[in-house]
């Protein structure tokens, strides 16, 4: 009873709730000796899990995940505090040691699980771990400004960095920095949403059968003292204190006044916008928008794309939602289908008008038989649906082909050009 309470089932590791606690003591325990080499926390990270779930099943994610465990647990220090936290994602508490010793450590472990062989069932699996790091500084400690979630979150946007910018890697929050060298913050978020300092980036979507362009998916950047920042830096710490909506409803106004100007060349073109799922659960984010949008004249052009692994707390206020959209002719896109365990389900509840698929399975599909397989499934499903399909991550002509043999209509990516703030540079870019 003790041990189950403690441990967590799968791994035999701590639980989160008790890995919490000791971040709470080892909190305590700096601001009384002045010491914050006792409050070094990491994730880890297992990467691709949800791809290696959908291909192999949870059996072997699982067994993966008991695997990381034991290899983390087996290259760290007995004093050091070790959890799985939830799905493949473990903690690391570092008792006596500093952050730069602790990366060395945990560069070690990444290194060892690049090199470890894991074979399931004669599949011989490729395994990596992405790792953020962070720690409360002096001034926070005196402050009383180090608490669990502060460093769990400076953890988690270090994590976030490292997986976006090259998975298998080790990233520090005290390394988030600009040429400017300054932390994203909470006032800098503040004065950021104030005074709109938000970039869009356009990123082409094209009907692969006429080389068309079909419309663009708008992205945001933000900026602070004339840097570019972006949104694996920030999108964390917006979600964590609320204002990812607010950032939603101006990414909204500025490609509805956008849209204006590219209307006038491309009559028919197509606006996607992915939004929050607190955003998405929000009756008068969708009231205000929607006003907006019409005021501007747009509602036949905008897409409001819904991510498919954000959490939708309600079935009937989904399907509310999406009958609003519906009823005001704006396009409902269901992203990165494929990505999470509820895939068939949203698209029973919310019945888009598009679906995204996930782009792990594009761009694998000229040499992965079963991305093939699911990608091809997934199309030939949307078609007897009447749902248009976008293929993402098109890199190269290889995947183009295959991707247009599976009658797979709209096609994103690289080859047809990256995010681009100037739509004219964007145009140029589209191979002919």
């Amino acid at each position: 009873m003790i041990t189950a309470e403690v441990n967590d089932s799968l791994t035999n590791l701590l639980n989160s709730h008790v890995f919490d606690k000791f971040i709470e003591h080892a909190i305590a325990n700096a601001k009384i000796n002045n010491n914050i080499t006792s409050c070094v926390v990491a994730l880890i990270d297992i990467d691709n899990l949800s791809y290696i779930n959908s291909c192999y099943g949870t059996t072997c994610g699982n067994l993966i995940i008991q695997h990381i465990g034991n290899i983390i647990k087996e290259n760290t220090r007995d004093i050091d505090i070790i959890s799985r936290l939830y799905g493949g994602t473990f903690g690391v508490l570092f008792t006596t040691l500093k952050e730069q010793p602790a990366i060395m450590l945990l560069q070690h472990i990444i290194n060892k699980v690049k090199n470890t062989k894991f074979i399931y069932q004669e599949h011989h699996i490729n395994i990596s771990v992405s790792v953020g790091v962070a720690t409360c500084t002096q001034e926070e400690i005196s402050r009383n400004e180090c608490t669990i979630e502060t460093l769990k979150l400076k953890a988690k946007l270090a994590l976030d960095a490292a997986k976006s910018s090259l998975k298998g890697t080790v990233q520090s929050y005290n390394n988030l920095i600009t040429s400017e060298n300054y932390h994203i913050n909470y006032n800098i978020i503040d004065q950021v949403l104030k005074y709109k300092n938000v970039q869009l980036n356009f990123q082409p979507i094209i009907h692969l059968y006429n080389n068309t362009l079909f419309g663009v998916e708008v992205l945001s950047r933000i900026i602070y003292n004339n840097n570019i920042i972006f949104p694996n830096t920030f999108l964390q710490l917006m979600a964590s204190t609320g204002r990812i909506i607010d950032l939603d409803f101006i990414v909204i106004e500025k490609a509805c006044e956008s849209a204006k100007k590219l209307l006038n060349s491309h009559t028919n073109l197509k606006i996607f916008i992915n939004i929050s799922a607190k955003a998405f659960n929000d009756h008068c984010f969708f009231a205000s928008i929607i006003k907006m949008i019409k005021s501007y004249h747009l509602e036949q052009h905008f897409c409001i794309e819904i991510t498919e692994h954000d959490k939708i707390f309600s079935t009937e206020h989904a399907k509310h939602i999406r009958d609003i959209l519906r009823y005001h002719n704006i396009s409902v896109v269901l992203d990165d289908f494929g990505s999470g365990y509820s895939s068939f389900a949203y698209l029973k509840v919310i019945e888009p008008d598009i679906i995204k698929i996930d782009g792990e399975y594009i761009k694998n599909i000229t040499h992965n038989g079963k991305d093939e397989a699911i990608t091809l499934a997934i199309s030939t499903m949307a078609q007897k649906l009447n749902i248009l399909t976008v293929a993402e991550y098109i890199e190269n002509t290889e995947i183009l082909d295959k991707v247009k043999s599976f009658g797979i209509t709209l096609g994103q990516g690289y080859y047809f050009g990256k995010p681009n703030a100037n739509f004219n540079e964007l145009l140029c870019s589209i191979p002919s």
